[in-house]
Protein backbone atom coordinates (compact mmCIF):
# COMPACT_ATOMS: atom_id res chain seq x y z
CA UNK A 1 0.00 0.00 0.00
CA UNK A 2 2.82 2.37 1.02
CA UNK A 3 4.46 1.63 -3.16
CA UNK A 4 1.48 2.15 -4.24
CA UNK A 5 0.78 5.80 -2.62
CA UNK A 6 4.19 6.50 -3.02
CA UNK A 7 3.85 5.77 -7.12
CA UNK A 8 0.33 7.60 -7.08
CA UNK A 9 2.18 10.46 -5.53
CA UNK A 10 5.09 10.92 -8.27
CA UNK A 11 2.66 11.01 -11.17
CA UNK A 12 0.92 14.09 -11.27
CA UNK A 13 4.33 15.73 -11.72
CA UNK A 14 5.27 12.99 -14.73
CA UNK A 15 2.01 13.59 -16.51
CA UNK A 16 3.24 17.13 -16.71
CA UNK A 17 5.99 16.04 -18.01
CA UNK A 18 4.42 14.31 -20.68
CA UNK A 19 4.72 15.38 -24.21
CA UNK A 20 1.25 16.14 -25.89
CA UNK A 21 2.10 17.86 -29.22
CA UNK A 22 1.40 15.40 -32.05
CA UNK A 23 3.10 17.24 -34.56
CA UNK A 24 6.47 16.86 -33.05
CA UNK A 25 8.84 13.22 -32.68
CA UNK A 26 8.70 13.52 -28.98
CA UNK A 27 4.60 12.99 -28.96
CA UNK A 28 3.91 10.58 -26.14
CA UNK A 29 7.42 10.36 -24.63
CA UNK A 30 9.00 11.65 -20.96
CA UNK A 31 12.42 13.91 -20.60
CA UNK A 32 15.05 11.73 -18.84
CA UNK A 33 17.09 14.39 -16.33
CA UNK A 34 19.26 15.75 -19.27
CA UNK A 35 16.22 16.75 -20.83
CA UNK A 36 16.38 13.96 -23.71
CA UNK A 37 13.24 12.25 -24.93
CA UNK A 38 14.53 8.07 -25.49
CA UNK A 39 12.82 4.53 -24.91
CA UNK A 40 14.53 4.13 -21.69
CA UNK A 41 12.61 6.98 -19.61
CA UNK A 42 9.34 6.27 -21.43
CA UNK A 43 9.36 2.61 -20.42
CA UNK A 44 10.23 3.83 -16.87
CA UNK A 45 6.97 6.23 -16.85
CA UNK A 46 5.39 3.62 -18.27
CA UNK A 47 5.74 1.19 -16.01
CA UNK A 48 4.71 4.29 -13.37
CA UNK A 49 1.31 4.50 -15.18
CA UNK A 50 0.72 0.81 -15.19
CA UNK A 51 1.21 -0.03 -11.12
CA UNK A 52 -1.10 2.56 -10.77
CA UNK A 53 -3.96 1.74 -13.43
CA UNK A 54 -4.31 -1.52 -12.78
CA UNK A 55 -4.10 -1.54 -8.55
CA UNK A 56 -7.37 -1.25 -7.18
CA UNK A 57 -6.00 0.65 -4.32
CA UNK A 58 -4.42 3.31 -6.53
CA UNK A 59 -6.45 6.67 -6.81
CA UNK A 60 -5.89 6.21 -10.60
CA UNK A 61 -7.41 2.86 -10.85
CA UNK A 62 -8.62 2.47 -14.32
CA UNK A 63 -8.02 5.68 -15.35
CA UNK A 64 -9.26 7.22 -18.36
CA UNK A 65 -6.47 9.84 -17.88
CA UNK A 66 -3.80 7.46 -17.43
CA UNK A 67 -5.21 5.21 -19.98
CA UNK A 68 -4.67 7.99 -22.68
CA UNK A 69 -1.26 8.81 -21.38
CA UNK A 70 -0.37 5.13 -21.38
CA UNK A 71 -1.35 4.97 -25.37
CA UNK A 72 0.87 7.88 -26.02
CA UNK A 73 3.55 6.34 -24.04
CA UNK A 74 3.48 3.25 -26.12
CA UNK A 75 3.25 5.43 -29.40
CA UNK A 76 6.33 6.98 -28.53
CA UNK A 77 7.92 3.74 -28.12
CA UNK A 78 6.86 2.65 -31.59
CA UNK A 79 8.10 5.63 -32.80
CA UNK A 80 11.18 5.80 -30.90
CA UNK A 81 12.17 1.64 -32.61
CA UNK A 82 14.33 1.58 -35.64
CA UNK A 83 12.99 -0.89 -38.20
CA UNK A 84 15.85 -3.55 -37.34
CA UNK A 85 13.92 -4.06 -33.66
CA UNK A 86 16.38 -1.50 -31.41
CA UNK A 87 16.41 1.78 -29.86
CA UNK A 88 18.73 4.48 -29.35
CA UNK A 89 20.50 5.79 -26.01
CA UNK A 90 20.66 9.31 -27.21
CA UNK A 91 23.77 10.44 -25.31
CA UNK A 92 26.19 7.36 -26.46
CA UNK A 93 24.73 4.34 -28.49
CA UNK A 94 22.55 4.03 -31.32
CA UNK A 95 21.15 1.00 -32.93
CA UNK A 96 22.10 -0.64 -29.43
CA UNK A 97 20.81 -3.94 -28.40
CA UNK A 98 21.91 -3.59 -24.95
CA UNK A 99 19.94 -0.65 -24.29
CA UNK A 100 17.06 -2.57 -26.38
CA UNK A 101 17.35 -5.33 -23.84
CA UNK A 102 16.95 -3.09 -20.57
CA UNK A 103 13.99 -1.31 -22.00
CA UNK A 104 12.55 -4.62 -22.97
CA UNK A 105 12.56 -5.96 -19.34
CA UNK A 106 10.34 -2.84 -18.70
CA UNK A 107 8.33 -3.23 -21.39
CA UNK A 108 7.79 -7.29 -20.83
CA UNK A 109 6.97 -6.28 -17.21
CA UNK A 110 4.09 -4.01 -18.37
CA UNK A 111 2.76 -6.09 -20.85
CA UNK A 112 2.46 -8.79 -18.75
CA UNK A 113 1.03 -7.01 -15.53
CA UNK A 114 -1.55 -5.32 -18.54
CA UNK A 115 -2.22 -9.29 -19.91
CA UNK A 116 -2.98 -10.23 -16.33
CA UNK A 117 -5.13 -7.74 -15.48
CA UNK A 118 -7.65 -8.11 -18.20
CA UNK A 119 -8.96 -5.03 -18.70
CA UNK A 120 -10.52 -4.67 -22.43
CA UNK A 121 -10.39 -1.07 -22.44
CA UNK A 122 -6.27 -1.58 -22.39
CA UNK A 123 -6.32 -4.01 -25.09
CA UNK A 124 -4.85 -1.31 -27.77
CA UNK A 125 -2.26 -0.19 -25.26
CA UNK A 126 -1.10 -3.86 -24.43
CA UNK A 127 -0.84 -4.42 -28.41
CA UNK A 128 1.31 -1.93 -29.30
CA UNK A 129 3.28 -3.20 -26.41
CA UNK A 130 3.47 -6.63 -27.83
CA UNK A 131 4.36 -5.11 -31.30
CA UNK A 132 7.61 -3.68 -29.55
CA UNK A 133 8.30 -6.63 -27.85
CA UNK A 134 8.07 -8.81 -31.12
CA UNK A 135 10.26 -6.28 -32.98
CA UNK A 136 12.69 -5.82 -30.15
CA UNK A 137 13.08 -9.34 -29.87
CA UNK A 138 13.71 -10.56 -33.69
CA UNK A 139 15.91 -7.41 -33.43
CA UNK A 140 18.08 -9.26 -30.46
CA UNK A 141 17.87 -12.72 -32.28
CA UNK A 142 18.73 -11.29 -35.40
CA UNK A 143 21.93 -9.41 -33.52
CA UNK A 144 22.58 -13.20 -32.36
CA UNK A 145 22.95 -14.73 -36.32
CA UNK A 146 25.09 -11.80 -36.95
CA UNK A 147 27.46 -12.32 -34.63
CA UNK A 148 27.41 -16.24 -34.94
CA UNK A 149 27.72 -15.68 -38.39
CA UNK A 150 30.93 -13.49 -37.86
CA UNK A 151 32.13 -15.81 -34.83
CA UNK A 152 32.31 -18.91 -37.48
CA UNK A 153 33.86 -16.59 -40.05
CA UNK A 154 36.73 -15.98 -37.83
CA UNK A 155 36.86 -19.34 -35.90
CA UNK A 156 37.30 -20.85 -39.37
CA UNK A 157 40.06 -17.97 -40.71
CA UNK A 158 41.66 -18.54 -37.21
CA UNK A 159 42.25 -22.36 -37.65
CA UNK A 160 44.56 -21.88 -40.53
CA UNK A 161 48.28 -21.84 -40.44
CA UNK A 162 51.22 -19.24 -39.10
CA UNK A 163 50.69 -16.33 -37.82
CA UNK A 164 47.45 -15.88 -39.27
CA UNK A 165 45.82 -18.09 -37.01
CA UNK A 166 47.67 -15.87 -33.94
CA UNK A 167 46.06 -13.11 -35.46
CA UNK A 168 42.32 -14.51 -35.52
CA UNK A 169 42.71 -15.85 -32.20
CA UNK A 170 41.94 -12.38 -30.10
CA UNK A 171 39.30 -11.15 -33.07
CA UNK A 172 37.79 -14.65 -32.82
CA UNK A 173 37.37 -14.14 -28.82
CA UNK A 174 36.10 -11.02 -28.98
CA UNK A 175 33.22 -11.96 -31.24
CA UNK A 176 32.67 -14.87 -29.41
CA UNK A 177 32.33 -12.66 -26.02
CA UNK A 178 29.71 -9.90 -28.02
CA UNK A 179 27.77 -13.16 -29.33
CA UNK A 180 27.42 -14.15 -25.66
CA UNK A 181 26.58 -10.50 -24.71
CA UNK A 182 24.16 -10.47 -27.59
CA UNK A 183 22.51 -13.46 -26.20
CA UNK A 184 22.01 -12.40 -22.55
CA UNK A 185 20.33 -9.02 -23.58
CA UNK A 186 17.96 -10.90 -25.41
CA UNK A 187 17.36 -14.00 -22.62
CA UNK A 188 17.05 -10.81 -20.56
CA UNK A 189 14.72 -8.90 -22.73
CA UNK A 190 13.01 -11.16 -25.28
CA UNK A 191 11.03 -12.90 -23.02
CA UNK A 192 8.54 -12.25 -20.17
CA UNK A 193 10.27 -13.41 -17.40
CA UNK A 194 7.60 -15.02 -14.75
CA UNK A 195 10.15 -14.21 -11.76
CA UNK A 196 10.39 -10.67 -12.68
CA UNK A 197 7.55 -9.70 -14.10
CA UNK A 198 5.27 -11.43 -11.40
CA UNK A 199 7.37 -9.78 -8.55
CA UNK A 200 6.60 -6.32 -10.32
CA UNK A 201 2.94 -7.11 -10.62
CA UNK A 202 2.80 -8.51 -6.70
CA UNK A 203 4.01 -5.07 -5.82
CA UNK A 204 2.04 -3.23 -8.30
CA UNK A 205 -1.32 -5.26 -6.88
Amino acid sequence: AHLIAQNDAAIPAQLARQSHDRSKPTFGGIPAENGLYHAGSASGFLCSLTAAYVSPSSRYAGSPQLLQALDDAATFLLAAQHEDGTIDLLTTNFHSPPDTGFVLEWVCAAASVLQRAQIPAAAPVLQKLLTFIRRGADGQRARIDEGEVLLGTLVERGSGKDAGAADAEPAADEARAAAEEAALDAAAGADVEDDAAGSWAQAAA
